[in-house]
């Protein structure tokens, strides 16, 4: 059972994975689906904005498809089907995992490793057809005008055109196959019918009459082909190919020569290339580069310009900090890059157009060294740059606010080179830690030097920091001395000397050190300089404080520990399949980021702690590994209810005044929902709070009887004396009928039940919860809340009712009674968690 005190969340900053994007339509709009780990996303292409992200499934996604507006992923050894993401039917038969898969017509046609081509009707999902190949395929095509007719690559260059109809095998090209001297890696349509494009991993491209059977004309290029596309406009005639060297070229079809030849994706291989029909629009992706990007051609320009991309990583990540709760800032080589939280569209990489300016260079290139280490503050942001990033030659200051790098910079007294830095908590002032040993202090405003430290380390500087206060520095060598500093004046106060340092973390607020040594963590108190904790661990990479200093978190070579240091106990425990290089935790304490040696992604793990009370009773004696390493949670994000294909297509309604009366919203809900009781939100909360209330409105001391009570005034106190006929009199008037109560209605239908309950005063409730004195009325009135809660209706005045019974006879529930509740309250809290997910997702696209 997973006890732990982390749960998977999310992925931050994946873009695309190395299976190919499939361009669709939706209505008017534009789409790019395409698998990532084991889900997909959906990319708007009029702004490459994230549109739906698909949930989790059980195996990594090989292959997307379209079929009008459904999206289908083959996964494993079944092709789901989804509607934004929703799933609505599942395509089952295949025997082995499906690596391929293809929609015409009505026909969905997969390729799976047994070497089969299996066949299905998109509409009912069912299987119609399994097809025995010679061989294991590779690309499936449908060539224009041929009717139930597919086209297959296979290993050793071979092709094969199938009747998906009727199983059979109509050619296989002698001719085409004679001159395909390599691997087949792309195959594409062209414009012309019966002609199609074939790309080799040798770097040939063939183009073919497959109803000649004859080879037309070849290109050459100087790397392994990886996809072709053919532009569908008129006066366009023109192919685009791209290979593993990031090159995307462009050939003249009607000149049968090269046109342009353009760098698109670095040195990355290039996964996909696409022409978007009727439109002088490009679209390029790359896993190795993780960016999609989208071309345009101008007007009598033969090489197309880049119009928009959407671009991550290309490196792992190997520092992160969180700026604030809803920002992430992390670098990777000589990149500093902006992760948002709430909006992977607002996620970005600092612009370093001004970099001359910042570092004093007059040369026209410059490639700056990867970036060892940084350090931020908020405080500042608006009014100049408030972060440093170190390399092995600069420190250079960026803005926050404008996300770029800043014109001023650094000025510093020694001419070795920048190992680290540090900001103060006001953002005023900066410090940077020297090869030599020695220490700066600058102004973050004008980059001027302020002072030099008076005293040097021996060894390389690992880290340096500043307190909250501004009045002490804290700096690290390798061979074990903590320098501890006056951070106004630059004195040395004190010197700490153990084992060799790998790096440290101050929390500024307490000023407790966490010092990663080589066998572990050591915690200082900076201020006595005493040792206040030690752990175990094997080569620390990163440390990580929460918020309040109460949680020490740090990455070894088994995973990520976290340890409570008031009660100096171990509380979670971590291995990941990939080796964690940096963590933090978020301000709120609601998140731990990871980023890791294999990945280009930011991971966030919920702390479980946060939302709900965990108890850890013993600590973990092994590291736990926990599911769901890949992009997003997703975890029951979609409904299991079936919906007909054809209530989804989005055609045009012809005449929209038509049965407008059969649109009236129905009387009862009858699907699967939850209802309010509609019920004022004070009354709920009072009856949670009773209490609370009881103890706020009790009097301080008793009412006294006044002297002497004035004519007109009633006798609420029973001053004035009455003879007793007048007494009996009044008793007679005052005397109320009998009124029901729980007891007698508990045998009536729960919806009786249900509406006495909501007719009475919060204290009226608890009263009659009191007034159920025998086992055999607890017995009625837990069955009735069983009921009642199954049904869905009524929910939150449910649980206020449901936490006052427990409250009053929680000793008389067995437990197996209570664990029956336990259950029942789990099953509908997943129903309504389902619906929140689902609303949460349409909200959030449309803020997109």
């Amino acid at each position: 059972m997973d006890c732990g005190v982390l749960e998977s969340y999310r992925t931050l900053g994946l873009v695309c994975d190395d299976k190919a994007f499939k361009w669709h339509r939706e209505g008017e709009s534009s789409y790019l689906s395409l698998p990532l780990g084991r889900g997909f996303l959906t990319y708007k292409l009029e702004n490459l904005k994230i549109r739906y992200i698909g949930c989790q499934l059980d195996h990594t996604v090989n292959a997307v498809e379209s079929y009008k507006d459904l999206i289908l992923v083959a996964a494993g050894k079944t092709v789901s089907a989804f509607h934004k993401v929703r799933l609505v039917k599942v395509y089952l038969g295949s025997e082995a995992s499906i690596n391929e898969i293809l929609v015409f017509g009505q026909y969905l046609v997969a390729l799976n490793f047994a070497g089969e081509v299996k066949v299905w009707d998109c509409e009912s999902a069912e299987l119609l057809m399994t097809i025995p190949l010679p061989g294991k395929g590779i690309h499936l095509l449908h060539p224009p005008t041929y009717l139930n007719k597919v086209l297959v690559s296979m290993k050793k260059g071979r092709l094969v055109l199938l009747n998906v109809k009727t199983g059979v095998k109509i050619y296989d090209f002698p001719a085409i196959c004679k001159n395909l001297t390599g691997e087949i890696s792309a195959l594409e349509n062209a414009v012309a019918l019966d002609i199609v494009a074939i790309g080799l991993d040798t770097g040939k491209i063939v183009f073919g009459n497959i109803l000649q059977d004859e080879v037309l004309f070849t290109f050459d290029q100087t790397e392994p082909v990886t996809s072709l596309s053919v532009c569908s406009m008129p006066n366009f005639e023109i192919l685009a190919s791209v290979g593993t060297s990031g090159y995307m070229n462009i050939w003249d079809l009607k000149n049968k020569k090269i046109q342009a030849r353009i760098r698109a994706h670095n040195t990355f291989p290039i996964t996909k290339v696409m022409f978007v029909p009727n439109e002088p629009l490009i679209l390029t992706s790359s896993s190795s580069d993780n960016s999609i990007k989208q071309w345009i051609f101008d007007f009598e320009n033969p090489e197309p310009r880049i119009h928009k991309k959407r671009e991550g990583f290309n490196t792992p990540p190997n520092s992160l900090r969180f700026y604030n709760t809803d920002h992430i800032l992390s670098i990777s080589e000589n990149s500093l890059r902006d992760i948002s939280l709430l909006n992977e569209h607002q996620s970005c990489f600092f612009s370093s157009k001004n970099i001359k300016k910042s570092i004093k260079s007059s040369s026209s290139h410059i490639k700056l060294p990867p970036f060892s280490s940084f350090a931020s503050s908020s405080a500042r942001e608006k009014d100049w740059c408030n972060i440093i990033t170190c390399n092995s030659q600069y420190g250079i200051l960026w803005n926050y606010d404008n996300k770029a790098v800043g014109e001023k910079p650094i000025e510093k007294k020694s001419k070795s080179s920048v190992l680290c830095s540090a900001v103060s908590e006001c953002g005023n002032f900066g410090i940077l830690a020297l090869e030599d040993g020695s220490l700066e202090k600058f102004n973050m405003q004008s980059g001027f030097h302020q002072l030099s430290f008076s005293g040097k380390h021996n060894g390389k500087i690992v880290g340096v920091d500043i307190d909250s206060t501004n009045s002490l520095a804290v700096s690290a060598s390798d061979e074990g001395e903590v320098y501890i500093w006056d951070f106004v004046i630059g004195k040395l106060i004190k010197v700490l000397k153990g084992k060799k340092i790998r790096k440290i973390r101050l929390h500024k607020a307490s000023n407790l050190l966490a010092v990663a040594v080589d066998d572990g963590v050591d915690v200082l108190d900076v201020r006595n300089g005493k040792l206040a904790r030690s752990y175990d661990g094997d080569r620390v990479g990163d440390l990580a404080f929460t918020a309040d200093s109460r949680w020490l978190a740090f990455c070894d070579e088994t995973g990520v520990r976290i340890w409570d240091l008031p009660s100096d106990k171990l509380i979670e425990w971590v291995s990941f399949p990939s080796k964690v290089i940096a963590l933090d935790f978020s301000p709120d304490g609601r998140y731990l980021a990871t980023a890791h040696s294999q990945s280009l992604g930011v991971f966030l793990w919920l702390n479980k702690s946060y939302y709900t009370q965990v108890i850890v009773n013993r600590s973990p004696k092994q590291p736990r590994q926990i599911v769901g390493f890949d992009v997003t949670k997703g975890k029951n994000f979609y409904s299991k209810k079936v919906v007909k294909i054809k209530d989804l297509q989005t055609t045009p309604i012809e005449n929209p005044l038509e049965n407008v009366a059969a649109l009236k919203m129905p009387k009862t809900i009858t699907h699967s929902t939850f209802k309010t009781s509609e019920m004022p939100i004070n009354r709920i909360h009072a009856l949670f709070h009773l209490d609370e209330i009881k103890e706020r409105n009790a009097p301080i001391e008793p009412p006294k009887k006044p002297e002497k009570v004035p004519f007109f005034l009633p006798d609420t106190l029973g001053i004035i004396t009455y003879n007793e006929e007048n007494k009996d009199k009044k008793e007679e008037k005052t005397e109320k009928p009998h009124e029901k109560d729980l007891s007698n209605v508990l045998s009536s239908p729960h919806d009786v039940v249900l509406e006495f309950l909501k007719s009475l005063a919060p204290g009226k409730i608890e009263l009659n919860l009191f007034g159920l004195v025998n086992d055999e009325e607890v017995q009625k009135f837990i069955e009735f809340l069983y009921v009642a809660i199954e049904s869905q209706s009524n929910y939150d005045f449910l649980q206020s009712v449901l936490g006052c019974f427990l409250r009053i006879h929680s000793d008389k529930l067995s437990k197996e009674q209570a664990k029956s509740l336990a259950d029942l309250q789990q099953k509908v809290w997943k129903k309504i968690e389902e619906i929140f997910l689902f609303d949460i997702s349409g909200l959030e696209r449309l803020i997109d």
